[in-house]
């Protein structure tokens, strides 16, 4: 069974706890929980995937832990589990998609800004002038 269709079944089983799979000598998960590890830690997500080494394990637990978010680890058969009493896992959910969001727009405003000042250099001091306004 791959990876992330794993982390499908275990997600199902577990909506609200963060899922980190183990894959050699890195943490791994998906969809959903990554914009959680790219929110508090700045992974970058590609193709739906975060992964991190396993020597930063401790600091991803421990700032998870401290912010109340659950998390199970599952390595082959062995699953650890990291649950909080008071779970924060959905409202740290919103706002990690928020800021990914953010993150997004942010991106295509500056590649449009980009495009404007290199067609004319004029540009910039409309687009400075219109950004002060604000």
């Amino acid at each position: 069974m791959k990876l992330k269709d794993r982390y499908k079944e275990l997600k199902r089983l577990y909506p609200d706890v963060l899922i980190l799979l183990v894959s050699g000598s890195f943490y791994v998960t998906y969809d959903i929980d990554g914009f959680i590890l790219n929110y508090l830690f700045s992974y970058q997500i590609k193709n739906d995937r975060v992964g991190f080494p396993s020597s930063t394990f401790n600091k991803v637990i421990e700032l998870l832990s401290s912010k109340d978010i659950s998390c199970i680890v599952f390595d082959k058969e062995v699953q650890t589990e990291y649950l909080k009493k008071d779970n924060t896992y959905f409202s740290f959910l919103a706002k990690a998609q928020q800021d990914f969001n953010n993150q997004l727009m942010i991106r295509t405003l500056v590649d449009r800004i980009k495009i404007l000042v290199n067609n004319d250099s004029h540009n910039y001091i409309k687009i400075k002038e219109f950004i002060d306004a604000l």
